[in-house]
């Protein structure tokens, strides 16, 4: 670069000066995330697992779509044209930049889909060699996908269309719900327009995903617990053999006498337990819930603002006595009593407007009528109708009633030996799953689904599963060296990172293309630094103009 002096204004022009060409390129988080999948042995995993003819290095080429889709929620088609284009992953010789392509992308798709479970496995063998990471407790849930643009349409449609309403119907076929088709059905996301396609998945106390299935729109939940309980029997059963906890988690939209009789049987023939809400409507719970008071019940659950306190008891429900937990949420309750009681207050005002009308009153009458029973209180009032006087009185030990169960909820399980505690405990280690379900439909943006082939369904969960494996690694792993993030913190951090590329020239003389890392601060290299990842704060490459010779290179290193 020249004498001192010479050196000393070139280091401060590539400082202070805007480059010219310049590029501003992602960094941090592809180094990050790359660095947490060697861990699993990523790229020798895919490798292995993948038989191509193509001439590129298919390990390398699937991590960059994992990363590049964890770091962007981007369709196929933006991750080729926009986020490798703006990633330090456009300078890998080793995949060209004119070879990271949508097509490109599709074809690796098709590639995955034969393997997907065997990488899976590996994935998890190679997880549970890090230090730390066997699971002490196995979760199970499920989740339902939007998915988007016009529906293919098929010979099969009509027996599609036929199927929606089996929901509680486990006596099919198994062949039926193989195919992971879009279909219309219930819509957990209010979109009963959309069609939509459903994700089983096993979770660790580590937030990790570890197994995965994924089944048609309508396919019957207890269906779904099935097929996923025997997944994990056939295939990783002996993996996790160390949890000592398993639990199947749903909510009270599963729940009825034939659905709870047949989880119970998955559940005892696989070792494992389950955890339900049900409705503080059912007659035997609501007959308990309002003798559960703030001031007498004590406290099971405590997180931030959030307390929750209660009770278990034996409750004969759907046909069997069994372990119940009572709560109530201390800050829900307080709203929604505070909420009901000015609801109360506006219909009463505008029950007695009503009643000062003029006009016939059976009219006045079914006005009232539809007013309570659009607020669900039309049993809480009794109504009379004489001549022309309508009255409308209070009942109040129903209206009590009513704001008794406010902010009071009721769980059941199988486990007989579970306490209060510890059965909130299990119910909000679903916060684990929800976690996972929240992220990867926000941070990871696993929906909506705009593919329509069943494997590419599969293998476009598959890759954002993996990116979510990753990042749930790295907050574990940074966790363990005092470093604690929520998900939504970990993926803001670690994209902060950037990489300036650009030319400095100097007409006449040698010019100089530079890369230099921004925006690394201080919690970027405490990372940085905790996975042992290098970085340049300059990359200089001495770019040759006029009569310049020699190509040389110099790197101040991080």
């Amino acid at each position: 670069m020249g004498n001192e002096e010479t050196t000393t204004k070139l280091l401060a022009d590539f400082s202070l000066k805007k480059p010219a060409n310049e590029r501003l390129l992602s960094f941090s988080g592809e180094k990050i995330l790359s660095k947490v999948l060697d861990l699993l042995d990523f790229r020798n995993t895919i490798n292995k697992a993948i038989q191509n003819d193509a001439k590129l290095d298919a390990g390398l080429f699937i991590e960059m779509i994992v990363v590049e889709r964890a770091l962007n929620a981007f369709s196929k088609w933006g991750l080729a044209d926009h986020a490798h284009c703006d990633s330090i992953f456009s300078l890998d010789t080793n995949i060209p930049s004119e070879k990271f392509t949508e097509a490109n992308i599709y074809h690796y798709m098709d590639y995955l889909y034969p393997s997907i479970d065997e990488i899976q496995k590996n994935l998890v063998r190679n997880l549970f060699r890090i230090d730390g990471i066997e699971p002490c407790e196995l979760i199970i849930d499920g989740t339902s996908i939007s998915c988007f643009g016009e529906d293919d349409k098929d010979e099969d449609d009509e027996d599609d269309d036929d199927s929606d309403g089996n929901g509680d119907n486990t006596d099919v076929a198994a062949d039926k719900y193989a195919d992971v088709k879009r279909v219309h059905g219930y819509s957990r996301a209010k979109r009963p327009d959309l069609a939509q396609v459903n994700l089983m998945l096993g979770v660790n106390d580590h937030f990790i995903p570890l197994f995965f299935q994924t089944f048609p729109g309508n396919a019957p939940d207890v269906y779904m617990f099935k097929a996923i309980l025997e997944k994990y029997e056939r295939d990783y059963s002996s993996l996790l053999s160390k949890a000592r906890t398993k639990y199947i988690v749903f909510d009270k939209g599963n729940n009825s006498k034939e659905n709870i009789a047949e989880i119970s049987e998955l559940c005892e023939q696989q070792a494992f337990h389950f955890v339900a809400s049900v409705r503080p409507s059912m007659v035997v719970v609501k007959r308990e819930l309002p003798v559960l008071t703030i001031k007498d019940a004590p406290v099971i659950y405590t997180q931030k603002k959030t307390v929750l306190r209660g009770e278990t008891m034996l409750l004969t429900l759907y046909g069997k006595p069994r372990n119940v937990l009572l709560y109530l949420n201390e800050e829900i309750l307080k709203e929604k009593v505070d909420a009901f009681e000015d609801k109360l207050k506006q219909i009463k005002g505008e029950i007695r407007e009503c009643i000062r009308q003029g006009g016939p009153a059976k009219e006045r009458a079914a006005t009232i009528e539809k007013l309570l029973r659009k607020n669900k209180l039309y049993s809480c009032f009794e109504m009379h109708v004489e001549g022309k006087v309508v009255t409308c009185t209070p009942i109040k030990e129903k209206l009590d009633e009513k704001k008794n169960l406010l902010g009071k909820y009721a769980l059941i399980t199988d486990d007989m030996g579970l306490d209060a505690a510890n059965m909130m405990r299990i119910y909000k280690a679903t916060g684990v799953i929800e976690q996972e379900f929240h992220v990867l439909k926000s941070e990871l943006s696993i929906g909506p689904v705009y593919h329509w082939k069943p494997e590419r369904i599969q293998v476009h969960f598959a890759l954002i599963l993996w990116g979510m494996m990753a990042l749930a690694l790295l907050k574990e792993e940074l966790a363990k060296k005092g470093m604690e993030y929520t998900f939504e913190e970990l993926a803001e951090r670690i994209k902060k990172g950037r990489v300036s590329e650009g030319d400095y020239i100097y007409p006449g003389q040698t010019s100089f293309r530079i890369r230099k890392t921004l925006n690394i601060g201080k919690e970027l290299k405490e990372i940085f630094q905790a996975f042992r990842i290098k970085w340049e704060y300059f990359d200089i490459a001495v770019s040759p103009t006029g009569n310049s010779e020699n190509d040389s290179s110099k790197t101040t290193t991080g």
